[in-house]
């Protein structure tokens, strides 16, 4: 799996937008509270692609809270209430877990491009962005993850999707 980091302005505009609704919230703290965070404020469009993380320790076995519609059709199953210790393929989850450390240690967004392949061998480029959010204590315990397709992509997930429901 290749990974390649990106600044907040080389992102897409959505992506950006999104990125300037969580800096706007954490006012000036370093990262938000979690309460203060609404999923609707985001851009609509994305919404489909997010998740959301409870991290906890070690870092495996942090639990997707909410998991968009558009990653079960990406990866053909919802991951609601599991484990990333669940995840598969394994290589996606131990890239998702370094990630996510980093976004811990440096308390702050973090934008990564990842190509990987899907189970039907076809090969699936998307962008991640993470935003950390904290507790009431100012812990990071939880991390929102955007995911974008690349616009080629788009069509690669549809007959991937088709190919799974009628195989």
């Amino acid at each position: 799996m290749e990974k390649q980091t990106y600044t907040i302005d080389q992102l897409s505009k959505a992506l950006q937008e999104a990125h300037a609704y969580w800096d706007r919230t954490r006012r000036h703290q370093k990262c938000p509270n979690h309460g203060d965070i609404e999923l609707m404020e985001f851009p609509h469009a994305l919404a489909p692609t997010m998740m959301v993380y409870d991290i906890c320790d070690p870092i495996e076995s942090s639990v997707f809270r909410y998991w968009g519609s558009g990653m079960t059709r990406i990866y053909g199953h919802d991951m609601t209430g599991k484990t990333l210790a669940d995840f598969a393929p394994q290589s996606m989850a131990t890239a998702v877990a370094n990630s996510l450390q980093n976004v811990i240690a440096t308390c702050g967004p973090v934008a990564e491009q990842y190509e990987y392949n899907l189970s039907s061998g076809e090969s699936l480029s998307t962008i991640a962005l993470r935003l950390p959010m904290t507790d009431d204590q100012g812990r990071i315990n939880r991390v929102l993850s955007i995911i974008e397709l690349l616009p080629e992509q788009k069509e690669i997930i549809q007959e991937h999707d088709i190919k799974r429901r009628y195989s």
